[in-house]
Formats: C-alpha cells, sequence, structure tokens
C-alpha cells in the first residue's frame, strides 16, 4: 500500500511515496468547489502566506476529493501535515523579540542604495546595493539569534496550530521541513529555489526558530534577489517586507529507519516552452526530493500519456541510481549508498508512475 505525498504544486508537483496503511476514503465523492484564483491570491498575498502554502491548502482538499472518487484503490495521494506561518505573524512577533531590529526601516536603506531611473530597465546591482545587502543580511542574522539563543520565546505566538504539529511529529518521531513561501510559486514568478527551505529539522523550538531564521533570511539573500531581477519581478525594489514560513511534516527515510522512499517531479507542461504534446514527464529517484530537484542524483523518467483508445501508455528510462539523498546521524541530508541490486530497478512502479499521471492530468484540468 502506498500513499503518494504531493508537496507543493505550480507548474510541476513534487510528491515523495512510502509504504504506509492505506486510510478508509469517503464513501461518497462531495463536488469540488472551482479554482478560485481570486480566493487564493488574498490568502497567498493579502493574509501574507505566499503561494506555496496557499496552493498546498488548495492541494489538500483536492486530493481528499481526488481518493474519494476511488475508494477501493490502493493508491492514495495526501499532502503531509502542515502549517503556514503569515508574514504578519512573523513581523508583528518575531522582531520586536529581535532586540529592536527595524526590519523594514533597514531594508527600504538597502533599496536606497540601488540608482534606479523611472522606465529603465535594471539589469545588475550595484555595488552600493551589494555592499548594503551584505551589511543588513549580516545584522538581520544577529538579530534573529538573539531569539534562537534566548529562553522561552513561544511558537504558538507565530500560529496557534504550530504547536500541534509539533506534538504531532514528536509522537510519529519524524522531522520536520521549514520552507519558504513567498511570492514565487505563482503564474508569474517562479524563482525556484532562490529561497531556502531547511530539511530534516528536529521538532524542537530552537531547531525550527534556526530553520525559521535561514528561510526569513534567505528572502534577502544575493540567489533570490539575482534570480527575481532576472525574472524582471515588479515586486523587487518594493519596499513591502513579505516573509512568511511554511512548516511540515518531512516525507520519507527517517535516520537510521531503512525505509527507502521515492521522491521525484512530474511536469504536465515543460517548464522551458509551456508545452509538451500531451506528454507528461515524471522524474524519480530514491531518497529526498532535494536530490532530483537539484539534479544531485541519477533519476529515472517516465513519460506517460493518454492513447486513443484512452489506455495510458508509460515509458520508462530506468538509470543506475547508486546514490540516494538521506539525513545522516549530524542532521543533514547527505549522499548514502544504494544497495546495488535495487540501484538497477525502477524507482516507481508502473501503477504507481499512471497514477501519477492521472492525478496530474486531474490537477491541470482542476487548475
Amino acid at each position: 500500500m502506498y500513499y503518494l505525498m504531493a508537496l507543493f504544486v505550480s507548474l510541476f508537483v513534487s510528491f515523495a511515496i512510502i509504504p504506509c496503511q492505506v486510510m478508509d476514503a469517503a464513501s461518497s465523492v462531495e463536488a469540488i468547489a472551482a479554482f478560485d484564483k481570486e480566493a487564493l491570491t488574498q490568502q497567498a498575498v493579502d493574509e501574507g502566506y505566499g503561494y506555496k502554502t496557499s496552493n498546498l491548502i488548495v492541494l489538500e482538499n483536492f486530493c481528499v476529493n481526488f481518493n474519494a472518487k476511488n475508494p477501493g484503490a490502493t493508491i492514495k495521494i495526501s499532502v503531509p501535515a502542515l502549517c503556514g506561518v503569515s508574514s504578519i505573524a512573523v513581523l508583528t512577533n518575531l522582531f520586536p523579540a529581535s532586540n529592536g531590529f527595524d526590519i523594514a526601516q533597514r531594508w527600504q536603506a538597502v533599496l536606497a542604495a540601488q540608482p534606479r531611473v523611472e522606465g529603465e530597465e535594471i539589469k545588475e546591482f550595484s555595488p552600493d546595493f551589494i555592499t548594503a545587502r551584505q551589511k543588513f543580511k549580516a545584522d538581520l542574522i544577529a538579530a534573529l539569534n538573539v531569539i534562537i539563543d534566548g529562553d522561552g520565546f513561544d511558537l504558538g505566538q507565530l500560529s496557534s496550530d504550530l504547536p500541534a504539529l509539533i506534538d504531532q511529529a514528536k509522537r510519529d518521531r519524524v522531522r520536520l521541513m521549514v520552507r519558504s513561501t513567498g511570492k514565487e510559486d505563482s503564474d508569474t514568478i517562479a524563482n525556484a529555489g532562490g529561497n531556502e527551505s531547511i530539511a530534516n529539522v528536529e521538532p524542537e523550538d530552537q531547531a525550527i526558530l534556526k530553520a525559521m531564521s535561514d528561510v526569513i533570511c534567505s528572502y534577502f539573500g544575493e540567489k533570490s534577489l539575482s534570480q527575481r531581477l532576472v525574472l524582471k519581478d515588479p515586486s523587487l525594489f518594493n519596499p513591502e517586507i513579505f516573509v512568511p514560513v511554511l512548516v511540515q511534516q518531512m516525507v520519507g527515510e527517517q535516520e537510521g529507519d531503512g525505509l527507502l522512499v521515492s521522491s521525484g517531479v512530474m511536469f504536465t507542461r515543460d517548464p522551458e516552452c509551456g508545452q509538451t504534446g500531451g506528454v507528461t514527464v515524471i522524474q524519480a529517484a530514491y531518497g529526498h526530493g532535494e536530490g532530483v530537484v537539484n539534479s544531485l542524483v541519477p533519476v529515472d523518467t517516465f513519460y506517460a500519456f493518454t492513447l486513443p483508445d484512452r489506455n495510458v501508455a508509460l515509458y520508462p528510462v530506468i538509470r543506475e541510481k547508486t546514490e540516494r539523498l538521506a539525513p545522516s546521524a549530524a542532521g543533514k541530508l547527505e549522499p548514502q549508498e544504494n544497495d546495488p541490486k535495487k540501484a538497477i530497478l525502477p524507482s516507481l512502479s508502473s501503477e504507481v508512475a499512471k497514477k501519477l499521471y492521472e492525478f496530474g492530468q486531474a490537477l491541470e484540468q482542476y487548475y
């Protein structure tokens, strides 16, 4: 029995696959409401949760409906437990506790260091901007360290749902992901990999605060800002501070448990040109999904499409997967050798790959 754990959706769906007990599905299917882009944007931008969190909440409801349509299926699709922390909550609760660091005022001073002429495109950051940004980030890290190293900051101030998520992770003996969820993952700005997501976080307050700090600082990092400049993000020089965080159960292999997990990404459209001629591309490998997303490990590729007789055609290209990314005793994701006998096997069964294809087609139609 398997669950496909869909992690987020924009142009693609990221997933991890783990053996588990199949839960009972609803016996009847409730009609899911039509996709409401305006409501998504309101939650993501106006309420400050970011697009990744907001898309995941939409995806949770979609998965319930998708599973209910096939109550007897042995493969179920789910979203790992999550808690969104809005930018408003971060700014209201973290920064008053960070030794008086005025993040808005300080960031405005950084932006002022970049010469701008109305109507002219900025193609690179000025030396003064780069220097000011580096100083800002160093001071931001120091301010957040005041909270991390301090005593008794209540994570419940950031979200009333966060303590319950942490307690559940402790009971289940699993780690957490602390993820960026800014204005990336929209239909206009991707900024893929520009902001940090921290894997294998212990469900302890100090570890979560440290990971949150890393995510928040990454919004002002060189990689994020440079990618946004290339993408011509119109909000790049907007002085508004937007720093939401997503805390989510980490799916898959835990340090020392011996569970071999498959992870990957699925494209229903080509990310470069927007079309693949009706072909869905699934890339998968063993281990944590970061290995696939950042091209750190060899991957299997599955091409799927619907034939005229409505059956699904699947063409796999299987590679030898000698390594995977997995949690180490040091708490980091590190390369680990795969069993040579398993390394040459497909990372996904044809049944799972076809189920992913079915899910991707339904999700694309919904969006």
